[in-house]
């Protein structure tokens, strides 16, 4: 059985050749028309389209054309869209820290508040303006954004 399975394959591979020879035969019959086409540019060749259709050709060309000049863009749209879900956990991880970063602000400044009026019971400062607290607040507020900034 195994020869007869020798045989059966050979004889497949066989077949296969021949078709194979046929073909190049004709290739190289037909040798000089296909130098001639191969050397010839295919964007010089006029496709045949009837002219009910030529208005929709003029069109489709049109769209294509748009098409390719805004190839780039979405070609980066479809590039950027895989990182999307990494760029929303980084936002909730932002989000999240400056939750924190203003609550432990609100309890700094409750302290400041608490801290203030104990001084001004054993020593008397100057007063303090509003203005002057609502500078340092937004000076501590600042400098706590520039932190989550270069955290992220």
């Amino acid at each position: 059985t195994a020869s007869t399975l020798q045989f059966y394959f050979t004889d497949k591979k066989c077949q296969i050749l021949q078709d194979m020879n046929r073909h190049l035969e004709a290739v190289l019959k037909e040798k000089k028309k296909l130098r001639k086409r191969l050397m010839k540019p295919i964007c010089q060749e006029n496709l045949p389209v009837k002219a009910e259709y030529h208005k929709y050709v003029v069109e489709l060309l049109t769209e294509a054309v748009s098409f390719v000049e805004k190839l780039e863009s979405h070609l980066q749209s479809a590039k950027s869209i895989p990182q999307i879900p990494t760029l929303m956990k980084n936002v909730d991880v932002a989000l999240t820290k400056t939750e924190v970063l203003v609550t432990d602000l609100e309890e700094l400044t409750e302290q400041i508040l608490e801290w203030r009026e104990l001084q001004k019971g054993v020593i008397l400062l100057e007063p303090v303006s509003s203005m002057q607290f609502c500078f340092d607040f937004s000076h501590v507020f600042a400098a706590m954004c520039l932190f989550i900034f270069v955290s992220i």
